[in-house]
């Protein structure tokens, strides 16, 4: 049976609007940025947010093209002023309802990432620290020498299962 997961992947275009963050996704799905982080708060957590350009990059563009701010002359991350300048904010710590407590006591507010995000294509990923360990057992226990048939079906198993729940959450993440 596969392991329980409490991770998510949003990726599209996030925007403020009337008080709340907001993604509008690929598929045209729009989904509240903090309804769909609010079941991890007060875990600790993995996470991660960066800019998605376009495939191929956009050379020269604002964001290598993930910034939608370039007609308006000003970018609140600072395309404006370095185009080529990419967002990566990684780490790990206490998810809460106004951002990450970093491991080191220092603080990444959803205040200052959500406007660094704001009119951009961008991913933020996060999972809880349990989950990131449950997916590095699973993955390698894989490599563990199996003594029985029984072994390596319940390894394929466990395997296929952490599979198809990451690649529902890439396809529909949870409002």
């Amino acid at each position: 049976m596969a392991p329980d997961f409490h991770a998510l992947i949003l990726e599209g275009v996030f925007y403020l609007e009337d008080g709340g963050f907001w993604c509008r996704q690929d598929t045209g799905k729009v989904v509240s940025v903090l309804g769909t982080l609010k079941p991890l708060f007060g875990q600790p957590v993995h996470f991660a947010a960066h800019h998605v350009p376009p495939n191929p990059p956009q050379m020269g563009a604002w964001g290598l093209g993930s910034c939608l701010l370039a007609p308006s002359g000003h970018c609140y991350f600072g395309h404006d002023k370095d185009p080529s300048s990419m967002l990566q904010v990684k780490g790990q710590g206490m998810l809460s309802g106004s951002g990450v407590r970093l491991l080191d006591g220092s603080m990444v507010t959803f205040q200052v990432l959500f406007m660094q995000l704001n009119a951009h294509h961008a991913r933020l990923l996060a999972a809880s620290a349990m989950t990131v360990e449950q997916m590095r057992d699973t993955v390698m226990s894989a490599g563990d020498t199996a003594t029985t048939i029984t072994d390596l079906t319940d390894r394929a198993n466990n395997l296929a299962g952490l599979m198809e729940t990451l690649s529902g959450m890439v396809k529909e993440p949870e409002d």
